[in-house]
């Protein structure tokens, strides 16, 4: 495709130029983009952070070294975390990542500046930063060193040697909020923007700043002193993202929390569209009004995650047949029906993330050896054996999933399929999910699930 050639031309480009900057009628001096790198805020940045970002983490070390615990940029910023157990063993963990960033940009002639480095420990006593701090230094390139600094900012949050997680969490919702006002006041001097548009402006802009249980802070697990301040942040995101001044869009939980990349916690992101669309219909004269209202209220007083039955039901979750029919629908989705959406397409995704239980001790075999094995369990005399058949897409562009179980006896029969969201599984994934579904169906069954065979795809 000429990416090799491109990157290269878009290499020289960058580090030949050289310009000035004005900002509110004053003028820089004359910048280099190869001397000194691209300056915070610039267009460039995200220029360069487009064309190159996955080849600053594909860069490899030169020493085994052990990985960190994150790593990742956020525009034009760099960062990595990294666990140690003493000092010392920090010091010789970071260097070897550094050296592989500097390798990485020397080599493109790129310029990279302002390199910060916080010794933290996440202990909830009280330690004195003298007692841990190192007068060690790390070696940026051949002259220039950089000492432990007692903090850091990051993402416009100041990080301190402590880990004050809670208070960094609640500065960074307040931002989020902020920004997300600012950008939906932004879009509103412009013409309709399609919700697709607002999504990738929050995915980009909005969520990687807010990001609860990622990047920056692993050590972070949640708790109810910040649920509020979260929850108010991810309302704002979902308020620009659906544009709930004039609302055309039905609201899904799953696909905000699946295109936000918060896969392992749908339920919050299912809650707050519950919330926009009860509002929506609470303020409109509809025959579903007052449903609406009574919906509303319950949530409202409903705990946060833990309590998930009661509202999954309003919001769209239905119980199931054996056979894998609906047997009810929501009144909050009734109500959505007689509504001028558009049509969200229904794709199955995971309510738990793929990892959580890729576990299942499951073998997929091939056609003739899943042949054998039913016809070694069809001999056996226990009535109370079940058959269990998958079969997943072959292709990722068309994923699918599907199965069918049955007891030996013939008494007891089930089946499923679901067309799945090829954005975030992949075929393996598919085989799994399908197997999962399928060895739930004992759930339904008067037996015992003892025995499975699996079939690949055709």
């Amino acid at each position: 495709m000429g990416l090799a050639s491109f990157d290269k031309w878009t290499s020289a480009w960058l580090t030949k130029r050289s310009f000035h900057i004005k900002f509110e009628g004053e003028l820089s001096d004359k910048f280099s983009l190869g001397t000194k790198g691209i300056p915070q805020g610039s267009p460039l940045s995200h220029l360069l952070w487009a064309i190159y970002a996955d080849s600053i983490f594909q860069e490899p070390y030169l020493e085994a070294t052990p990985s960190p615990l994150m790593e990742g940029a956020y525009v034009d910023d760099i960062f990595t975390v990294i666990g140690s157990e003493t000092i010392s063993a920090l010091y010789s963990d970071c260097q070897p990542w550094l050296d592989r960033i500097i390798r990485w940009a020397q080599r493109r002639g790129i310029g990279l500046d302002k390199p910060s480095f916080l010794i933290a420990n996440n202990k909830r006593k009280l330690i004195r930063y003298k007692d841990i701090i190192s007068r060690d230094e790390l070696t940026v390139r051949d002259s220039a060193r950089v000492k432990a600094q007692p903090i850091i900012k990051v993402l416009g949050n100041t990080l301190g040697h402590d880990l004050d997680l809670t208070t960094f969490i609640k500065d960074k919702c307040a931002k989020v909020i902020k920004a997300a006002n600012h950008a939906s006041w932004t879009l509103s001097k412009h013409a309709e923007v399609p919700p697709q548009i607002r999504m990738r402006i929050a995915k980009s802009t909005l969520y990687p700043v807010l990001n609860p249980a990622g990047a920056l802070h692993p050590w972070w697990r949640g708790g109810r002193n910040t649920n509020k301040e979260i929850g108010l942040a991810e309302k704002a995101i979902l308020t620009f993202v659906l544009d709930s001044r004039h609302p055309r869009h039905l609201p899904s939980g799953d696909n905000l929390a699946h295109e936000l990349g918060q896969l392992s916690s749908p339920f919050r992101w299912r809650k707050q569209a519950l919330l926009h669309f009860g509002r929506v219909l609470m303020n409109s004269s509809h025959a579903s009004s007052e449903t609406a209202r009574e919906c509303l209220q319950l949530v409202e007083t409903e705990d946060p995650p833990g309590e998930e039955a009661s509202l999954l039901d309003m919001v769209g979750t239905t119980s199931r047949h054996k056979s894998g029919t609906a047997t009810k629908t929501s009144p909050l989705l009734l109500a959505a029906r007689t509504f001028p959406y558009d049509d969200v397409e229904k794709v199955v995704m995971p309510r738990e993330t793929p990892n959580r239980w890729q576990t299942l001790k499951v073998i997929i075999e091939d056609r003739d050896t899943a042949k054998g094995t039913e016809a070694k369990m069809r001999g056996r005399k226990d009535k109370r054996l079940a058959r269990l058949y998958t079969d997943g897409a072959a292709v990722a562009d068309k994923l699918g999933s599907a199965f069918k179980a049955f007891s030996f006896d013939g008494s007891e029969t089930g089946e499923g399929g679901a067309k799945l969201d090829a954005n975030h599984w992949d075929v393996m994934e598919a085989e799994l999910y399908v197997i999962r579904r399928g060895l739930r169906i004992d759930r339904h069954f008067n037996i015992s699930l003892r025995g499975s065979e699996t079939r690949s795809p055709a």
